[in-house]
């Protein structure tokens, strides 16, 4: 008589095929790759306005601040203070992206730098239009050989524009300066000085 071995446990048998569980076909990676590619390029361009409005509400904030430190400054110093706002080089052009304040001339003798120059940050600018910039009005000046050499590399290489704060803190004549993304289309930021009073005003959309 013939007689088989007889193992205790389960006998392994053939593997089988684990149900309800599918892996993904190239074809619906794709469509799944394409779909948040259209998502993502409907949000950024949203994202980046929020960003470049970040950045003008800090540069409008900062620039408004020195320009009412400029102003008390001619306040305590019972004397006349100016700003000049500089245009500089910037790519095949120029932009207005610079400030400092000064002591005017006294006998001749070359303005006294009241502060280091200020730059807005990279991609912000002055905006060039008179009606939103009406500093644009006045003529434009070049640096002599007395004046202040910016840092490298536009050293004496700019142009300047000057606003003026009278003793008694009122501007010799009112302005508004606007800040706008050099690249971009969001909302320009508006500095006003009051004419009658020199109070500084910011103007956000």
């Amino acid at each position: 008589m013939r007689t088989f071995p007889f193992h205790l446990g389960r006998h392994p048998g053939p593997s089988r095929p684990a149900r309800g569980i599918a892996g993904f076909t190239l074809l619906e990676m794709l469509a799944v790759l394409g779909v948040f590619l259209l998502a993502l390029a409907m949000v950024l361009p949203g994202l980046n306005g929020v960003l470049d409005g970040r950045t003008l509400d800090a540069a409008t904030a900062q620039a408004a601040s020195d320009l009412r430190l400029a102003r008390q400054q001619a306040i305590t110093a019972n004397r006349d203070v100016i700003v000049r706002i500089y245009e500089i080089p910037e790519g095949a052009g120029w932009a207005m992206r610079g400030y400092q304040s000064f002591l005017p001339d006294t006998g001749g003798a070359a303005p006294r730098a009241l502060s280091a120059a200020t730059f807005l940050p990279p991609g912000v600018r002055f905006s060039t239009q008179a009606d939103e910039t009406t500093l644009l009005t006045l003529p434009g000046q070049t640096p002599d050989a007395a004046a202040p050499a910016l840092p490298p590399p536009v050293a004496r290489n700019y142009r300047y524009r000057t606003l003026l704060f009278r003793a008694n803190g009122t501007p010799l004549r009112g302005f508004c300066l606007t800040l706008r993304p050099m690249r971009g289309s969001a909302p320009g930021r508006t500095i006003a000085i009051d004419e009658a009073t020199g109070r500084i005003t910011v103007f956000t959309p």
